[in-house]
This record gives structure tokens, C-alpha cells and sequence, in this order.
């Protein structure tokens, strides 16, 4: 929804949203139009009631601390007044010791930990909580610890949690760049520079510089005029009359206005000259030349973008499409069909190019698969730039973005600028968005040195900001630092491993699935020709079969209308044949462009259909309890009736959720997550022999899958009705006098060997040891919250604390005595020979 539709933001608000996500929420600080001010006030009104609020921004802490303010009090009015900008920027000031010292605080650098807390102690004296954290940890170090010393590591962690809760912004503040998340978004591979010179770049770069000359003469000059003078120093394409721009910014000298006049005329020449668009066509085809690969053409002015436009389209006809901004649906226009240029996303291997002008450089998605970047110019804002490759290397699968920028050697200042951007701000190979205010705070100044030094001043901003010690990366490491205190938890190496194998073994899901829903459920899954994902997993549906188109599948339709009704696709379905939404099994197929276009949905755990197939499996007990006669000509029977029985009891033990108190304040999702997350289910299984003993090693032949075909010697036999009454009369009188007596009791004992296995206890523990671990977390985290809150904020925090502690207490009670659900059981007679005919 667009943020200056406040008709239609105010009426989704007013009707009881159950969420409210901003997007860009640092746009939320500007202050002045009077379309922001409405916005803000309605987002304050709402943001208090909605039950869930998401505020979304790569802005950094540093830098406009009564902007951040306006966002923070969003989150939280009572912590973050509106006239409290002072306060904010106090806290934030002290919060760099801390930030410091907490990225020290790690096992391997215990050498280099005494001056820290020296710093701590001189800083934070006054801070008595603070203070015995520290000698705390004093005591340990002259111990002289190992690494991985369990008092160490507690000490460390007990400061670490007093600081960072001490000193976070906010509880509910998390940070995570796009640095630590690496995997997410194509990484950006560099930048190209294409040499090139068009005719009457001298000329002008002469006249540009006489003007400049004659105007740093003035003692009186606007502020203004040297930011004019510097855009069109670095993007002369600017087709901006310089004469009415300085005229307007009150320069009035008539040498000052003549001189921009011939500088105009000399631009309209120099914009005229089709160098620079016959080396983009020459480029475009050498980058075409490697297959699968697409071109997007950055140009600043609408003009340049439709010539750019013709000349790639006659060089590769039915190649290139032109981006038009699209218009708002509205109810006159329906049916209205999708500009041409989404054919660049739907159809890669036909338009191969798309050329953009300044409007695309927001709000279009054009990330995943094989992209380069071609920048046409170069305008005189490092945002913008970011802008544009923001556009490619969005979340998702795809190749590193490269980058091909056109530069006219016959003017000095554009190739100044382009060393500015790339060795200096790094743009080409990074995302620049944490930076934007050190990039608004050097731009004033840099045009007043340009203006009095000319090109010099570029060259000298891009060694100023680039090197370890320049700018950026002092600014970077500064973000860093203050990010550290608001960052989410590290997440433990060895839990990403465990998902990073899980989400690769993704086949072994596959198999399974298939396994249960098409060749025992007999669903139809049914392919595409072409989805745009990777051959090795295709797009399907999954379809229901009627008896007339083959073998039916094994539920009424009925019943699959009642259970799968949510994972039916109604555009795709007829009422004899309901199919699903797309679906691919490997998740990194369903984020690329081509198969968000189609909406293909990752089959996973927690989609409708695979809960759909859960439910099922609860309400139908074919395959959950069974019965076999499996014959071995080898095996020799125990039993005298010439067939040994055991019992296959499969457990499942989950949290329990029933039975347990919960508070007003506890929501019982919210719980209900929390339990799954600390205990994951767990499968157990025990075999009973018919005398009611464990069997704690299964023999193969017990264990191998059924056959009801021969394989050697074994064949397996289904036990349904008529084969239960066929049994011979010496195996019913031998096992099957009293069979519920016996199943009950054969059950009890497998109960009891879950109960009593290291395995259960094991499990139990686990769950316990991570809820206590972060029941203990949560209370420093609160008890150090608390050491600096008064008031209504030191109010709300003990009605947040006492609210965990009634969560933890229910959890604690939900895991210590977890359900034990029999999940499947099965009966197998074991003998040497079958009873039934073949």
C-alpha cells in the first residue's frame, strides 16, 4: 500500500488489521509535508492497538537522533517521548565504550580483557550492578582460565548480557545487516569501466571550468550554486540549463550567466554526439554473448533511456523492452494486460535487455538469475546508485551482480566521480544503505572543495573515504559496534549447520513425500513443461484422480474436499479434478524470479497440504496400525505353532499443551510455538515379542521393508480380514485367546521402555536445560532493564518480566512431562512358511 494513500491506509486500519508492516520506516522521520504529518499521526494512533507492528529500516543509529526518535516512539511511546531527543542522544553516546568493550568479550581474547574492564571501571564506576559483573570476571582471569572454562564463559556471558540489555535501545530493536547474512542476497561483483570519448567533451569540460573560476571569484556566492555547478561537473547528460539553474539560485552577474549559456550550448552538442550510444550497443552484444545472461540499462534522463532504447532494439531486434512505470489498477481496468517489459521476467530467454530511466529506480524487482548492470551515467548521488543495484540483488537465488559503467575520458570530473564511487564509497561491490548519512554529511562539503579546487577535490574525497583508516570503513566499523548492542542473539554455528544440511538434503524429502502421497495415497503429481526452475526438481501440482482416469485416490472426495480444501488452487481445479498450487520441493527453485512470477510455493512442513496430510493421517488409522505374516524359508519359529509374534509400537513425544495453566497475559500460540521450538517431536520405537519382552536389537529380518513379493526367501502377506480368519488354528490358539489382553499389555510395556529409555530422558533434558538457560537469560536481561528504568517504562518492564515468568513456568511444566502419543503400531507373525494361497 502506498504510504501517501492515507484514504485507503486509514480505512485497512479502522477495519482491525491483524498486522501493520512499514516498509522504509526511517521515511517515517521527515518532517515538513504536510501528507507526512497525517501519516505519522494515524500511524501513532494505530500502531498502539494493532497486535502486531513491524518496523522495518537499514538506517543506521548514528547520525539523526531526532529521526530515529520519531521511529522508536512508534515502538514505544512510554520509553521514547518525543521531547526527549537529548536523552536519546546521551544514550546513545554512552553506548560506544559499551559496544566496544562487548566485541571484546569473547573466550580467545582473555589476554586482552583487563584494559577493557579498566575502561569499564573508569566510565561506569557509579554503575554498582556493573561493577560486580566486572570483578566477577577480575576474579576468574587470575585464575589464568582455559578457553572453554565453564566459569569463564558464565562470567563472560553475565557481563556480555548485563551490558548489551543495559544499553539496547530496545528489547524488541534488532539488527541484522545484510554482512551477516551473506547467503541471502547475490553478492555485487565489482565494477567495469568502458572508455570512451565523445566529441565536444573538451569544450565543455574548458567552459565548466572557466564558469567555475570566474564564479569562486564571487565573495557572495549562494550556497547553492556549487552543488549546481558540481552535478553538472560528474553527469553533464543532465539536460538541466545551467543558465536558469543559477539564475534561480541568484546569480545575476552577466559574464557568470553568459558563460553557462555557451556551457548550455556546448552540452546540447555534446548530448547530441551518438558515441556514447554506439559503445553501450557494441558493449550490450559482447555481454549477450554468454548465454543466460540479461542486461538491465540504468540511464538517468528519459530521453536517453527511449534513444538507448531504439538503438539496442536495432541492433537485437525483439531482444529489448523499455520500462514504463505502471499505472494503479483501478475498477474501469481490470482485465488490463501487464506492461511489456515484465516479459524481460517471464520470458528471460527472449528479452534479453530492458532499459531504465530514473523511475525504475524504486519499487521494481528484478533480482535472480544471470544479471549485469549497465550504468549509461553516472548522477551525482551514491544513493542512487545503491538504488539501482538494489534492484538486482535482492533476496533470493541469483548470479553476483556485476556492474559496467560508461565514462567520456574527455571529461575529467566524470572520471574523478567514478573513482569516487568506486574505490571511495565501494558501491559497486557493497550495499551502501548504512552509510547514507556520513553520504549526506560529506556531499556539503565536497561541493564547496570542488569548487574551489576542481577535479582535484574528487580524487582527494575518494583517498579520504577509501583504506582502512578512511572514512567508510571507520563509519562502518562504528555502525558495527552500535549494531552489536541491538543485534539479534548469535545464533550457535553448529544450529546453522544442522539447517544448512537439512535444507540441502532436500531430495530425501522429496522421496518421502512421494513415497507417502503418490504411490501410497495415490495423488498425481503432475509437471510442467517449462516453470523456469531447475530441471533437477520441476514445478508440480499435486492432483486428485477420480476412478475413471485411472487408479483412484485412496480418500473419498469428499473427505479430501473437507481435510485439502485450503491447498487447492480454485483457478486450476475443476470440481472432478482439484489440483494444488505450484509447489517445488528444493526452496532455492521457489525464490527466483520466474517462479515468484508463477507463485510457486516451497513444499515444506507447515504449508496447507503438507498439514492437510498430517490431519489426515490423525483421522484415518489405514498404515497406522497393521498387521503381516512374513515368511522366510530360512527362519526357524520359537513358537510350537510354527510362528513367532512381535509388536512394532512407534511413539512420538511432543510437549504437552492441554492441562496446563496459562496466564491472561500468556497467548496460547505464542506458547504453543515456544514449547515446539525448546522440544522438537521426537519418533521412538520399541519391539515387544509376544511374551511381552523387549527385543532391544531387532534382527534385520524384523527391520526390511514389505515386500509382497518374493525377494529370496521372503515374501510378505497384508493381513486383512479374510487372511486374519485364514489363520491356522494352532497360531490363533497359540497367540490369539485373549488378543486385546495381550496387545494391551504388550503396549504397557513398551510404554514403560519409552519411559525408562536414555533416549526419552535425554530428550527431556535437553528441552529442560534450554528453557532454564533462557529462563535465566530472560531475568538478567530484565534485572538489568530495570537497574536504569523509573517510572512508567520501570512499570511496564515488571509487567513484561512478571509476564515471562508466568511463560517459563508453564513451559517448564509442559516439558517435564511431555505427551507420549502412539503414533503407529503393527503386529508381525514370523514363520518359515505362508498359510495363504500365492
Amino acid at each position: 500500500m502506498q504510504h501517501d494513500d492515507l484514504n485507503a491506509l486509514n480505512a485497512a486500519l479502522e477495519a482491525g488489521a491483524g498486522m501493520l508492516v512499514v516498509d522504509e520506516a526511517h521515511h517515517l522521520s521527515h518532517q515538513g509535508s504536510t501528507t507526512r504529518e497525517h501519516l505519522y499521526a494515524m500511524l501513532q494512533e494505530h500502531a498502539r492497538t494493532t497486535p502486531r507492528l513491524l518496523l522495518l529500516s537499514a538506517t543506521p543509529v548514528l547520525g539523526d537522533e531526532a529521526g530515529f526518535l520519531r521511529v522508536l516512539h512508534l515502538l514505544d511511546p512510554v520509553v521514547f517521548p518525543l521531547d526527549d531527543v537529548e536523552g536519546l542522544r546521551q544514550r546513545i553516546a554512552s553506548r560506544q565504550v559499551i559496544a566496544e568493550v562487548v566485541a571484546m568479550l569473547s573466550p580467545e581474547n582473555q589476554w586482552s580483557l583487563a584494559p577493557e574492564l579498566d575502561r569499564l571501571e573508569e566510565v561506569y564506576g557509579d554503575d554498582a550492578l556493573l561493577m560486580e559483573k566486572v570483578n566477577a570476571l577480575r576474579a576468574v582471569l587470575e585464575t589464568f582460565p582455559e578457553e572453554d572454562d565453564e566459569a569463564f564463559i558464565a562470567s563472560l556471558a553475565d557481563l556480555r548480557v548485563h551490558l548489551v540489555e543495559t544499553y539496547r535501545l530496545h528489547r524488541r530493536l534488532l539488527r541484522n545487516r545484510r554482512a551477516t547474512v551473506s547467503w541471502a542476497t547475490p553478492r555485487r561483483n565489482g565494477l567495469k569501466a568502458v572508455s570512451m570519448r565523445s566529441q565536444g567533451a573538451q569544450r565543455w569540460s574548458e567552459l565548466l571550468e572557466q564558469l567555475r573560476l570566474h564564479l569562486n571569484a564571487d565573495a557572495a556566492l549562494p550556497d547553492d550554486v556549487a552543488a549546481i555547478l558540481l552535478s553538472a561537473a560528474v553527469h553533464p547528460r543532465n539536460a538541466a540549463p545551467l543558465h536558469g539553474l543559477l539564475h534561480a539560485a541568484g546569480v545575476h552577474d552577466a559574464q557568470s550567466l553568459a558563460l553557462a549559456q555557451e556551457l548550455d550550448a556546448a552540452g546540447e552538442r555534446l548530448r547530441a554526439d551518438p558515441e556514447r550510444f554506439k559503445v553501450l550497443v557494441t558493449l550490450v552484444q559482447g555481454l549477450l554473448q554468454t548465454v543466460g545472461v540479461q542486461v538491465v540499462v540504468f540511464c538517468d534522463q528519459c530521453t536517453d533511456a527511449k534513444q538507448a532504447a531504439h538503438a539496442l532494439e536495432q541492433a537485437l531486434p525483439g531482444q529489448v523492452a523499455r520500462h514504463e512505470p505502471e499505472l494503479p489498477p483501478s475498477d474501469q481496468d481490470e482485465d488490463i494486460a501487464p506492461p511489456a517489459w515484465r516479459q524481460f521476467l517471464s520470458a528471460p530467454g527472449q528479452i534479453r535487455v530492458l532499459v531504465c530511466d530514473a523511475r525504475a529506480e524504486e519499487g521494481v524487482n528484478l533480482h535472480g538469475g544471470k544479471k549485469l548492470a549497465v550504468h549509461f551515467d553516472l548522477p551525482l548521488a551514491p544513493n542512487r546508485i545503491e538504488q539501482r543495484l538494489g534492484r538486482l540483488d535482492r533476496y533470493g537465488t541469483g548470479d553476483p551482480i556485476g556492474s559496467y559503467v560508461l565514462v567520456d575520458e574527455g571529461l575529467p570530473d566524470e572520471v574523478a566521480w567514478l573513482q569516487v564511487l568506486d574505490t571511495g564509497w565501494r558501491v559497486f561491490n557493497r550495499s551502501v544503505a548504512s552509510l547514507q548519512y556520513l553520504i549526506e554529511s560529506t556531499a556539503r562539503l565536497l561541493a564547496q572543495e570542488w569548487m574551489d579546487q576542481g577535479t582535484q577535490a574528487l580524487s582527494d574525497h575518494a583517498q579520504q573515504l577509501a583504506g582502512d583508516e578512511g572514512l567508510v570503513q571507520r563509519e562502518l566499523r562504528n555502525i558495527s559496534i552500535q549494531d552489536a548492542l541491538d543485534a539479534q542473539g548469535a545464533v550457535p554455528e553448529t544450529a546453522l549447520e544442522a539447517l544448512e544440511e537439512c535444507e540441502a538434503d532436500w531430495q530425501s524429502w522429496r522421496d518421502v513425500f512421494k513415497r507417502f502421497a503418490v504411490d501410497m495415497l495415490s495423488f498425481e503429481q503432475t509437471g510442467l513443461a517449462s516453470g523456469g526452475v531447475q530441471p533437477t526438481d520441476p514445478v508440480f501440482r499435486i492432483a486428485y484422480v477420480h476412478g475413471d482416469r485411472g487408479r483412484p485416490t485412496l480418500i473419498t472426495l469428499p473427505e479430501y474436499l473437507r481435510v485439502f480444501l485450503q491447498s487447492v488452487d480454485r483457478t486450476h481445479s475443476t470440481s472432478r479434478a482439484p489440483m494444488t498450487h505450484l509447489y517445488a520441493f528444493r526452496r532455492q527453485n521457489t525464490v527466483t524470479r520466474a517462479a515468484l512470477a508463477q507463485q510457486v510455493y516451497p513444499l515444506r512442513v507447515g504449508d496447507s497440504l503438507v498439514t492437510a496430510l498430517e490431519r489426515l493421517c490423525e483421522r484415518d488409522d489405514r498404515g497406522r496400525a497393521f498387521a503381516m505374516w512374513r515368511v522366510d524359508r530360512q527362519y526357524v519359529a520359537s513358537n510350537a505353532c510354527g510362528a513367532d509374534l512381535y509388536f512394532r509400537f512407534d511413539f512420538v513425544v511432543r510437549p504437552r499443551l492441554s492441562g496446563v495453566e496459562l496466564g491472561e497475559e500468556i497467548d496460547a500460540h505464542a506458547f504453543a510455538r515456544k514449547a515446539h521450538v525448546l522440544m522438537s517431536p521426537v519418533a521412538l520405537r520399541v519391539w515387544i515379542d509376544g511374551t511381552g519382552a523387549i527385543v532391544h536389537e531387532p534382527p534385520t529380518l524384523l527391520t526390511a521393508r514389505y515386500s509382497d513379493a518374493w525377494v529370496g526367501t521372503r515374501r510378505d502377506f497384508n493381513l486383512n480380514p479374510q487372511r486374519w480368519r485364514q489363520l491356522p488354528s494352532e497360531v490363533q490358539s497359540a497367540w490369539m485367546r485373549d488378543w486385546p489382553t495381550l496387545c494391551a499389555q504388550c503396549r504397557g510395556n513398551a510404554e514403560s521402555a519409552v519411559l525408562a529409555s536414555a533416549e526419552y530422558r535425554d530428550h527431556i533434558g535437553k528441552a529442560l536445560k534450554a528453557c532454564t538457560e533462557e529462563r535465566r537469560m530472560r531475568r538478567a536481561q530484565a534485572a538489568s532493564r530495570l537497574a536504569r528504568l523509573d517510572g512508567a517504562a520501570r512499570e511496564r518492564e515488571r509487567q513484561e518480566m512478571a509476564r515471562d515468568e508466568g511463560l517459563y513456568a508453564a513451559l517448564q511444566a509442559s516439558l517435564s512431562e511431555p505427551l507420549l502419543l502412539l503414533d503407529v503400531v503393527g503386529a508381525v507373525f514370523v514363520a518359515d512358511d505362508t498359510p495363504f494361497d500365492s
